[in-house]
């Protein structure tokens, strides 16, 4: 018993700094974890969730409503709809959280920020054994935790919170299967599994990142055996599923644009210096390796794994992107680039305390550092195209992402307030004066899974008879809003329906959890008109 003491007490007496941002990373991903309704794509993650508590699998369907209205999100196997736009696991740990709390949003979010929060943990020791410097382990885990967008991501009922562990599990166990560490190949093969299950194309981007530096820096016959017998199991626990949903057609299906991948890229390199990786810390850091006293300490197999993971990763996830805001695909790599920014300060400090310590407190509390490179390209960034995203978008998300903002003071007022949202405010009411007999009618796809979760309703079409909601949202680009209340004004008698007006600004993006666009206060500065059926 006094062994064991002991060595509780040793590992809190090495690990201080680790003990002290679990606790302060805890507050920031669990305080008010449940404050806002579950919106945009955790609608999606919780109506999954619960056709499996009602069907015992993914169903595409929900109430006779396909969940999501592409033919691409689901397979037909024998009778059933299977839902495939995405890896289960988060579906399956949403839905045993509603088994245990019902629509509790913070139990929906809990079990994601508590991956978050372990990932912190992981990373900790990752980058103390890859760097031997336990100081740069606790500054890198410093800055994943008091990053808002770290915690924004984590604290979403999403699969953000399982990349970001067990993308730091895979790339952390194959290092150790690298080094002859035992168990490494267990531990990589059942981190990479579960990686493919939180999402396949983080996986992908991964896994051949990892291949790359083999081949590229390590190839010799020993490691490729280390590698085959785990990738085996992988390929054995993974592939069915490929298959048997039928991603290789929708993942191949669509040819290869160079001009979509030159954007994506440029897209997502510039994400990374806005929000993790200030371009002058970079460039700093490839300045170090210039000089012959630190290159043999920074320029080793070590920094040179960290940085093929993040090229190559990023160069995957450029071939098929969504279209702006996308760094939710780049969010798993916040160790990767905390070590790089922790690398930069611990040099600078070596040399100028005062100077580093100013700067780790910028980068902390605003996004200055970040910003200087980019804010004489504004004009050469709006040039930037891409045929999926609206002028509308990339004006907001150029306008928006070259603001200077205090993002962490903004998110310690978001988790010590409530906030009050338009979709909140409709809810309640449809709640109070609806039933889940009730059928609607809106033109928002970002707020429709998230009001048939909430209300049980059931969507109707504009034709039908006895519509009791009728919501028009001027916040979702896929529709515009004046075609959608021509459309009702030519179909249904609105003088049978009573007017309510819902306060709030009804702006798209405003729950999102990517920096650009999520809005930290509730905002009351405007009103819609939603429509209620007279009995």
């Amino acid at each position: 018993m006094k062994k064991k003491e002991s060595k509780i007490a040793d590992f809190i007496k090495e690990n201080k700094s680790l003990i002290a941002i679990v606790i302060l990373s805890s507050v920031f991903l669990f305080l008010n974890l449940g404050s806002r309704y579950i919106a945009n794509d955790e609608s999606f993650t919780v109506l999954v969730g619960k056709t499996i508590i009602n069907n015992g699998y993914p169903n595409a369907y929900y109430n006779g409503v396909l969940i999501n209205p592409k033919n691409t999100s689901f397979v037909t196997i024998g009778s059933k709809s299977i839902y495939t736009w995405s890896t289960w696991l988060q579906e399956y740990i949403t839905s045993f959280s509603m088994l245990i709390a019902g629509k509790n949003e913070f139990f929906l979010r809990f079990p994601f920020a508590l991956f978050a929060l372990a990932s912190i943990v992981l990373s900790y020791f990752f980058i103390k054994d890859l760097t031997k410097k336990p100081a740069i382990a606790s500054i890198s885990i410093l800055l994943m935790a008091t990053s808002v967008s770290f915690c924004l991501h984590a604290r979403q009922a999403r699969w953000y919170g399982l990349v970001m562990f067990f993308g730091i599990a895979t790339i952390y166990s194959y290092w150790l299967l690298l080094n002859n560490r035992k168990k490494s190949s267990v531990y990589f093969t059942i981190s990479s599994i579960f990686l493919f299950y939180s999402n396949y194309l983080i996986f992908f981007g991964v896994i051949l990142a990892l291949i790359a530096y083999m081949l590229i820096f390590e190839l010799k016959k020993s490691n490729f055996k280390k590698f085959i017998k785990p990738a085996a199991f992988i390929f054995l626990f993974t592939f069915p599923w490929f298959y048997l949903t039928n991603q290789f057609v929708k993942t191949t299906g669509a040819t290869l644009n160079l001009g979509r991948l030159i954007f994506n890229l440029a897209l997502n390199y510039y994400l990374v210096f806005i929000f993790l990786l200030p371009l002058l810390f970079l460039l700093f850091f490839l300045f170090l390796i210039t000089k012959k006293q630190e290159r043999k300490e920074l320029l080793n197999k070590n920094y040179l794994f960290v940085f093929t993971i993040i090229i190559v990763s990023i160069l995957f996830l450029s071939v098929k992107a969504d279209t702006l805001p996308q760094i939710r695909y780049l969010i798993f790599m916040t160790p990767l680039f905390s070590l790089i920014n922790a690398t930069v300060f611990y040099k600078i400090y070596e040399k100028r305390k005062i100077i580093a310590c100013i700067l780790i407190l910028l980068l902390i509390f605003s996004n200055l550092l970040n910003l200087v490179p980019f804010v004489f390209m504004k004009n050469l960034a709006f040039k930037f195209n891409s045929e999926k995203a609206t002028s509308q978008e990339k004006e907001k998300f150029i306008e928006n992402s070259l603001k200077t903002s205090f993002f962490l003071s903004d998110y310690i007022y978001e988790i010590t307030h409530g906030y009050d949202s338009v979709d909140g405010e409709i809810i309640e009411y449809a709640l109070k004066y609806g039933s889940k007999n009730d059928t609607f009618i809106m033109n928002s796809l970002g707020f429709r899974n998230t009001f048939m979760f909430y209300t049980d309703m059931k969507e109707a079409k504009i034709n039908d008879s006895n519509i009791e909601w009728i919501i028009p949202r001027k916040n979702d680009a896929r529709d515009i809003l004046g075609d959608f209340i021509n459309n009702i004004k030519n179909n249904i008698n609105l003088s049978k329906y009573e007017e309510i007006e819902i306060d709030g600004n009804d702006e798209r993006w405003a729950d999102t959890p990517d920096l650009i666009n999520h809005r930290f206060k509730t905002d009351k500065n405007g009103s819609i008109i939603i429509y209620h059926l007279i009995e």
